[in-house]
């Protein structure tokens, strides 16, 4: 396995003369202002001054079964939370008597505090899940969403 240097690495020293020698012979438009950069003589823009690095990157990152994933785990993070919210507010500041069982509650609890905690894991884990294959990335987006739904469907099934 080879040691990639992180994403916020210094720039080698010599990305320079490569980045002038590319804008010798191509026509590159500066990813902030739009200014062409061809012939360009050092490594920022003369429009808008901004620093520029020569870099490899993908036209189609398939980011669909990641954000798949994240919207599942998302919407049962919302769904709880927000509830959640609602319930405590209710039993607080609204009609007398008012709470909702042990069961309930926890299940609010219990599904937010998974919700927040696999939104999280999902999102530090994206660079592992684009190395899957599609199936295991879909498999693991199904499973991002079984995750999601499962506390809001028992509080729904355990509401009196």
């Amino acid at each position: 396995m080879t040691d990639h240097p992180p994403a916020h690495a210094d720039p080698p020293a010599d990305s320079g003369a490569m980045l002038t020698a590319f804008l010798d012979a191509h026509d590159a438009p500066c990813p902030v202002c739009g200014y062409n950069l061809r012939a360009l003589l050092g490594n920022r823009c003369p429009e808008c001054g901004r620093p520029l690095v020569l870099a490899v990157g993908t036209t189609e990152p398939r980011l669909a079964a990641f954000i798949a994933g994240l919207v599942g785990l998302s919407c049962g993070l919302g769904f709880s939370a927000i509830l959640l919210a609602w319930v405590v507010t209710e039993a607080l500041f609204g009609r007398r008597g008012f709470f909702p069982s042990l069961l309930e509650l926890a299940l609010l609890v219990a599904g937010a505090v998974v919700g927040g905690i696999g939104v999280l894991a999902w999102v530090r884990l994206r660079r592992r899940l684009g190395r899957l294959r599609e199936a295991a990335k879909w498999g693991w987006a199904g499973a991002a969403w079984l995750t999601g739904v499962t506390f809001p469907v028992l509080f729904l099934l355990a509401v009196r």
